[in-house]
């Protein structure tokens, strides 16, 4: 894993580097906050050990720089100069943890470094996860929208002809098994209707047929299907 080492001691820098070399991660180097941050633009790095004491910028700004660009990821914080407000001010910044300089980081880095690479990697596997869940729910979507335009009529909402004759032949034969009846209404709109030009008989009728499948459904029960059965007939099944 890419980790970038943000330190203005060559020393330290030095001494983290082959550490984490050894621990068989590609390690990145910066001596000053805008290195620093040319390579974290340039990199897909995803752990950053940050020293609080930067050449240009401090390690506060350059750390509330990186959590704004890639949230993500994961910034442990160093500093030789502990103090209780600097410790809240880094951990409201985004920071995973918060190191002291002692002369020896290895004892705590290493357990650290371990810690913000599991972070990093169960986010990345969440991030998977989700994204796979959106695709699935954008695919139901799709099939559902599409099915809704198979068996509903797009001027009224109701359900189309095929999908009428399909429940009416499922409803006939439950109804012949329970030895029960249902009924079947047939309203029909009559598109004669006598105002002056064609165009406005047309208007009247397209104002008509979705006004009247609003009342009708309205007035219905779940268990009752009322489907367009053809241009100005509404069927109707009452189980």
């Amino acid at each position: 894993m890419q980790i970038l080492v943000a330190d203005n001691s060559e020393h330290t820098r030095s001494a983290i580097l082959h550490f984490l070399e050894d621990e068989g991660h590609q390690p990145l180097s910066a001596e000053t906050a805008a290195e620093a941050l040319r390579i974290f633009r340039e990199k897909p790095v995803n752990v950053v050990i940050l020293d609080l004491v930067l050449v240009g910028m401090d390690g506060f700004e350059l750390l509330a720089c990186l959590k704004k660009e890639r949230p993500e990821c994961e910034v442990i914080v160093m500093t030789s100069f502990p103090s209780l407000d600097s410790v809240v001010k880094a951990m409201h910044l985004g920071a995973l943890d918060y190191l002291v300089k002692t002369g020896d980081e290895f004892g705590n880095i290493g357990d650290t470094i371990d810690r913000a690479i599991a972070k990093v990697e169960q986010d990345k596997k969440k991030s998977t996860q989700l994204a796979k869940l959106n695709d699935e729910i954008g695919r139901l979507k799709d099939i559902n929208e599409n099915l809704n335009h198979t068996v509903r009529d797009q001027q009224t909402g109701l359900y189309t002809s095929t999908f009428f004759d399909e429940a009416f032949d499922s409803e006939l034969n439950r109804a012949t098994r329970h030895q029960r009846q249902f009924s079947i209404v047939l309203v029909q709109i009559n598109p004669d209707v006598h105002i002056d030009g064609e165009q406005f008989q047309v208007r009247a009728l397209e104002s008509t047929l979705p006004n009247w499948s609003r009342t009708i459904q309205e007035r219905l029960r779940k268990s009752d299907i009322v489907a367009r059965y053809d241009d100005h007939t509404l069927s109707i099944i009452l189980p």
